[in-house]
């Protein structure tokens, strides 16, 4: 029986093709990565498509990947997936149709080469060479053969033991079909770190107004081709884009009314560096009715 996610997977194989770097399949939802160059003409594709006809862009968000897996809790929610994807593909018992352990079906009813190999994201030659788009990390537990520039995970999960060696920023689209019941996820990569740049699908959707304006704001990822490309939340001359990675979390400067100027005035940050971790802070006999005796 094909499951929802494997009847959408297949549907976006069909009509996107070789435009697909990437397809990830988690927790019943479905993930594109889709190449730079191939942005519009897939979006497009996606919303007018009988098979697919995403009309909807629910949302749209900037992602930095600066530091990406580095540090214990990344580390450990990573490994904690991946040993709850080999699990599942464990206790899945073997079946004579041809599905992945996915539940994607190969094509022409061949069955899918199980592929043991390095975790995608931790060998840039191996991960970006499938069609030069970014991949996600995630463990290969079986591949079908849909192509080489298509690959079928079970889970996107961070890398284990060393950071991020992709591009740092990507765009996230979260979109629905009201006509098939469906959501997807879709993400396309910056070509360049320094200054990334994404093609705007305003025209494909058009809710993409305001959502480009707060990644551009936060993120400063410049979407080419959008009519009215400015900040949206922070304020006029604000300097830098504080949902970048390397932006101080106390920020550059600090905003005051000042009552003599009798206006708002900006002056240097006097809050001092610290490190956000909790204390507890035990004192005896706390809260007891009558002293502990000895």
């Amino acid at each position: 029986m094909t499951t929802r996610p494997a009847a959408l997977v297949a549907a976006l194989q069909a009509a996107c093709g070789d435009k697909l770097a990437e397809v990830t399949v988690a927790l019943d939802e479905v993930t594109i990565v889709v190449r730079p160059g191939e942005l519009l003409a897939t979006a497009a594709t996606l919303r007018d498509a009988p098979e697919l006809r995403f009309e909807q862009l629910t949302d749209l968000c900037g992602v930095d990947y600066r530091d990406y897996g580095e540090g214990s809790a990344s580390s450990e929610q990573g490994s904690r997936l991946r040993d709850a994807n080999v699990r599942e593909a464990d206790v899945r018992p073997p079946s004579a149709d041809p599905m992945t352990a996915s539940g994607v079906t190969s094509p022409k009813g061949a069955r899918p080469r199980a592929e043991e190999g390095p975790l995608r994201g931790s060998d840039p030659a191996g991960a970006q060479g499938a069609g030069g788009g970014a991949p996600m990390a995630g463990s290969t537990v079986a591949s079908p053969q849909v192509g080489p520039l298509l690959n079928v995970t079970p889970a996107p999960v961070p890398p284990s033991g060393g950071r991020w060696s992709g591009p740092r920023f990507a765009v996230v689209y979260h979109l629905l079909s009201l006509t098939h019941n469906r959501r997807l996820r879709m993400m396309v990569f910056a070509a360049e770190d320094e200054l990334p740049v994404v093609d705007s699908v305003i025209e494909v959707w058009p809710s993409a107004n305001w959502y480009e304006r707060e990644a551009f704001d936060l993120f400063g990822i410049v979407f080419t081709g959008h009519p009215d490309l400015r900040r949206i939340l922070t304020d006029y001359g604000f300097i830098g884009h504080p949902f970048r990675k390397d932006f101080p979390l106390s920020g550059n400067v600090e905003m005051r009314y000042d009552p003599d100027q009798q206006r708002v005035i900006y002056q240097p940050v006097t809050i001092e560096p610290r490190e956000i971790v909790p204390r507890v802070i035990r004192v005896e006999n706390y809260a007891d009715v009558e002293p502990k005796k000895g």
